[in-house]
């Protein structure tokens, strides 16, 4: 029995279909740009249709439906592959992997079975294709709809590494993408496999080539005319790499934690350094309440601090330090004058008294809010901090603005929250957990909100500049700078803090806004509103190394159709060539003569 098999393995047909499939496999899994990006423009014009290519050799409906499912499968999984980091999160995780992976097989199998199979005409025509291209359109874009969406894996992506086939993003969003990276493949399937002709090759190759001049076109316009000069803003981004015991106590490995009060003596020795090392050009200006402070040197001015999600323990008006660490440690950073001009007033919500009050003496605890407050004094610079929020026994995970020497303070509340690790998706799910002693998950904010200032800044929090809907709707509000605090440190020494950050490059495309990202763990830096990389920590650094970056963001701006329209034109045109393709009589599958 198993040397039939093996017979039945070996012949001719078995061959060039396994060439076609793993060639096509390396291609799609690989060219992304996450893994070997300068594969990524083979990928979005060949990756697919070599797959289907190699369906050809296949008989069996079944079998080729199986085929689809195993390869979507193993794409998927290596895309994917930062989810089986379980240092953090346990293997629990795997379950959620394996059936994302599967789901994602199940989907493009489904897609190819009822396109290429179903009638047997396969992608013979135009309106095939399109449909084709518009159906998986909608499957991608239905995703944001299931729990809290998921919106890695995008075939689009492959468009991502070039920075003139980006700019498509600017018309039609990240599914715009993804629509003609579906178009391109299966014409090129038909042109190259189908109906090998000149004018169909000619044809494949401008729709392969189209991306890349439009881009060109656009950035070249966007530049002159287009571009709204606006200035620059100076940028300190902290890079906190504390992992999750050294940022709070965890039993096993209890002995790595770091006190909150050295934590934040980290973060201001980051600060410190950072700006210092910005005084070789030129005199740094400096504030006329900073001149009182006896410093070896002066710091230079910054605008604005961003600190990452989550960046210390403790919610942020929580009073858990005594003043008197707090003094310690800025005295052993910045030193101390007698009179203590930056000092943030004593009271609610940013201190609470413990017996006699005692102006600036030890009888004060104070808050992670106090500190940040004060760092905006300090420095005359607005501070973004991502920090927990108890409120009425309502937990948020919350952004923080903070701007030099005012007492109101502005919140952001997260509103995509991670399943399970914030929040769980079914009730009876928490009640089970409540059940177990597990609690204090997080309440999803409700809108967007736009931190005014010297720039209006549009604050997202983690994964949620994976959503081009959301970070639109900051662009609505008048936003000016894109700010995302992100902590990736739960899959250590994986591909997701190089995926997250591609994902923010598309926001900036989309929105044509500059955007800055603020990292506990990830990819700390800045891009322009083109999507180009302005400066970013490397990935070994970000990963393990507590850092401050300093950075001059360019705030030139333009208005795109994305802003204006959104994901609406491509869901729009993806149910109309569906549609056509449904109602039409010439594609309906053809009813056998009676025998």
């Amino acid at each position: 029995m198993m040397k039939r098999s093996f017979a039945r393995l070996l012949k001719k047909p078995f061959w060039p279909a396994f060439g076609y499939f793993t060639f096509s496999w390396f291609l799609s899994a690989l060219g992304k740009p996450v893994a070997y990006g300068f594969l990524a423009p083979l990928s979005a014009a060949l990756g697919l249709a070599l797959f289907w290519k190699s369906l050809q050799f296949v008989q069996s409906k079944k079998r080729a439906f199986g085929l689809a499912l195993v390869w979507f499968s193993l794409v998927s999984a290596f895309e994917l592959s930062w989810m089986t980091s379980t240092e953090w999160v346990g293997p629990l995780i795997l379950l959620v992997y394996v059936f994302l992976v599967l789901a994602l097989g199940l989907e493009f199998a489904l897609l190819c079975y009822f396109f290429l199979f179903f009638p047997s005409r396969g992608l013979s025509s135009w309106r095939r294709i399109l449909a084709l291209a518009g159906l998986w359109t909608l499957l991608e874009w239905s995703r944001l709809f299931f729990f809290s969406g998921f919106p890695f894996n995008v075939l689009g992506s492959a468009l991502c590494y070039s920075r003139y086939s980006m700019q498509m993003a600017a018309f039609f969003g990240v599914y715009g993408l993804s629509f003609w990276v579906v178009l391109t493949n299966a014409y090129g399937y038909r042109a190259l496999f189908l109906k090998t002709r000149t004018k169909e090759v000619l044809i494949w190759l401008a729709l392969v080539l189209f991306p890349y001049f439009l881009g060109y076109l656009h950035e070249s316009y966007q530049k002159n005319p287009g571009l709204l000069p606006a200035g620059e803003l100076s940028v300190l981004l902290i890079q906190t790499a504390l992992s999750p015991a050294q940022k709070e106590p965890v039993f096993e490995r209890y002995r790595e934690f770091i006190p909150p009060a050295e934590q934040w003596k980290r973060i201001l020795l980051a600060v410190k350094e950072a700006l210092l090392q910005k005084t070789s050009a030129g005199k740094p200006a400096v504030s006329a309440f900073r001149k009182k402070v006896k410093l070896p040197q002066p710091l230079p001015a910054v605008d604005l601090v961003v600190l990452p999600e989550a960046a210390l323990p403790f919610p942020a008006f929580e009073s858990f330090y005594d003043l008197g660490s707090f003094f310690q440690v800025w005295e052993q950073v910045f030193g101390l004058d007698e009179e203590k001009a930056f000092l943030p007033p004593l009271g609610q919500p940013l201190a609470e008294p413990l017996g006699k009050k005692k102006q600036y003496g030890c009888l004060w605890k104070v808050s992670n809010a106090f500190w940040a407050q004060a760092l905006a004094n300090y420095l005359g610079a607005e501070v973004v901090i991502g920090l927990d929020e108890k409120e009425d026994l309502v937990n948020y995970n919350a952004a923080f603005h903070f701007q030099p020497f005012s007492l109101e303070i502005r919140r952001y509340a997260k509103r995509v929250l991670v399943p399970v690790v914030e929040y769980f998706p079914f009730e009876w799910c928490a009640k089970l957990a409540a059940a177990y002693g597990i609690s204090g998950f997080f309440t999803p904010g409700k809108e967007a909100k736009v931190f005014p200032g010297k720039v209006p800044l549009g604050v997202c929090i983690c994964y949620e500049e994976a959503y081009g809907h959301l970070m639109r709707q900051n662009r609505a509000q008048g936003a000016r700078l894109l700010v995302n605090l992100s902590n990736d440190v739960w899959f250590p020494a994986s591909s997701l803090p190089k995926a997250h950050f591609e994902l923010g490059k598309i926001r900036s495309v989309e929105n044509g806004l500059p955007l800055v990202r603020a990292c506990n763990t990830g990819v700390t830096g800045a891009v322009d509103a083109f999507g180009r990389v302005l400066v970013c920590l490397k990935d070994g650094e970000s990963q393990e190394h507590l850092q401050a970056l300093f950075v001059k963001v360019p705030l030139d701006h333009y208005q795109t159709f994305y802003v204006r329209w959104g994901d609406l034109p491509i869901v729009v045109a993806s149910l109309v060539l569906l549609g056509f393709f449904l109602i039409s009589k010439k594609e309906l599958p053809r009813k056998r003569p009676p025998t």
